[in-house]
């Protein structure tokens, strides 16, 4: 509120009061507390106040603040847009449309497919996390994984396609059962699988690591086993000693000894013919190398 000067002129005199107006002087009075400082004592002081009635007439004007005019520009459509585009994110992430429910796996058999979902622990995650690499890499961890391919297709579904290992020999090592890849790689035995070549090893040769997909063994050695085992299907299992290699113990009664490596189809060929001579002039042999197809020999059972 102001007051025109010009309309007061005149109008209160000093020591009276007029008509219109009237000046009243309050004083106000506070109580002392006892012991009290003296600065205390000043902020007490009585304070002077003025009450001015003016009337109608003097001329008094009124300001009121003014009322803001609403406006619809582009910063409050921007902070629409950008709320629907918040609340839209949020629906997608909350929402089940884009959650991978459990992801397909293709190529497992000694893998069970509940083991490959446990690794790839995508199970109601948004589609939009799924990291393919991760899971791929998470597999490649395994020595029964060969390859993978992890495909991630819209809007919620996780496709894992596997290439396992496949073991070529069942492998007793002192005791302990591994299966055995052409690669030479080790997977622990789960099951008695038909098919595989057996070998016995009578104290622990397999060279097992920390790393599940280092080599174990040379991969000659399982080749050599594989062709011994094909040229020759009638054997049972075959032993392994690391002086000297693949080891059969045939029917007949000797021990036959083939080696680790070389040429298993001459080795075989060889050894057929000296073990038919051996028949023929009923020589009771106890041991049948093999090692040098080239110049073998035997030994006589005492």
């Amino acid at each position: 509120m102001t007051v025109n000067r010009q309309s007061l002129k005149g109008r209160i005199p000093k020591g009276g009061q007029s008509s219109g107006s009237r000046v009243r002087m309050a004083h106000k009075t506070g109580s002392k507390k006892r012991g009290s400082s003296r600065k205390s004592q000043r902020r007490q002081r009585p304070k002077r106040r003025y009450d001015i009635l003016l009337p109608a007439a003097a001329g008094a004007e009124v300001r009121l603040p003014a009322i803001p005019q609403l406006r619809v520009g582009a910063r409050l459509l921007t902070a629409w847009l950008l709320a629907g585009v918040l609340w839209a994110g949020y629906s997608l992430l909350t929402g089940s449309a884009f959650r991978v429910d459990q992801p397909e796996v293709h190529g497992a058999e000694f893998m069970s497919e509940a083991h490959v979902r446990s690794i790839a622990a995508v199970d109601d995650t948004v589609v939009f996390f799924v990291d393919p690499e991760q899971i791929a890499e998470s597999l490649y961890a395994y020595a029964e994984i060969s390859a993978v391919e992890v495909a991630v297709e819209w809007p919620n579904k996780v496709v894992i396609h596997l290439v396992e290992r496949k073991p070529i020999v069942a492998w007793d090592d002192g005791g302990r059962r591994w299966w055995l890849c052409a690669d030479g790689v080790a997977i622990l035995e789960r099951e008695v699988r038909p098919g595989l070549v057996q070998i016995i090893a009578d104290e622990p040769t397999l060279q097992i690591q920390d790393d599940p997909l280092a080599q174990v063994i040379d991969p000659e050695v399982l080749r050599s086993a594989v062709a011994l085992r094909t040229l020759l299907p009638e054997i049972g299992s075959l032993r392994f000693e690391r002086d000297r290699g693949l080891v059969l113990d045939d029917s007949r009664g000797w021990t036959a000894y083939f080696g680790a490596e070389g040429d298993m189809a001459q080795k075989v060929r060889v050894y057929i013919r000296v073990s038919e001579w051996l028949q023929e002039h009923a020589v009771r042999a106890s041991m049948v190398s093999m090692l040098d197809p080239s110049s073998p020999y035997y030994t006589l059972a005492r």
